[in-house]
């Protein structure tokens, strides 16, 4: 709460929005057209991701490196939330255009690379299952 408050107040005043809201609908479209986002919700990241927006995580947890790291994105990764003057550098990064388009094109190959993976597995899994059930 003390960060979110300092960004709406500091020298982010007027460019950031904060949301408190529960409904999914509206979540899923301010994330869509999002610059970027800031989420201490594992689903909020994802959820920015899948729509190539970038975002910077604010967590704890081992799931939130693991995320960041499978996008080759560790370095929005922050892991205490007190850490105000990392996430300002970050955000600081982001706003920059050249910046914030180079994490887009890097979500969007990533994203293509881990489509080609998912179609390739249950390609597999499909073909398997078909000659186990055709061999009996």
């Amino acid at each position: 709460a003390k960060l979110a408050e300092s960004l709406v107040s500091g020298e982010f005043r007027g460019r950031v929005q904060l949301s408190n809201s529960r409904e999914t609908n509206e979540l899923l479209r301010l994330i869509k057209y999002s610059y970027f986002t800031v989420s201490s919700r594992y689903h909020g990241i994802v959820s920015s991701f899948a729509n190539l927006v970038p975002a910077i995580g604010i967590g704890w947890s081992h799931k939130y490196g693991h995320l960041f790291g499978d996008f080759g994105l560790n370095d929005y990764e922050v892991k205490s939330p007190g850490d105000a003057e990392r996430v300002e550098s970050i955000l600081t990064t982001l706003c920059d255009e050249g910046s914030n388009e180079f994490v887009r094109e890097k979500l969007k190959a990533r994203i293509r690379e881990l489509e080609k993976a998912n179609s390739n597995m249950w390609n597999h899994l499909c073909v398997n299952l078909e000659q186990h059930y055709l061999s009996k």
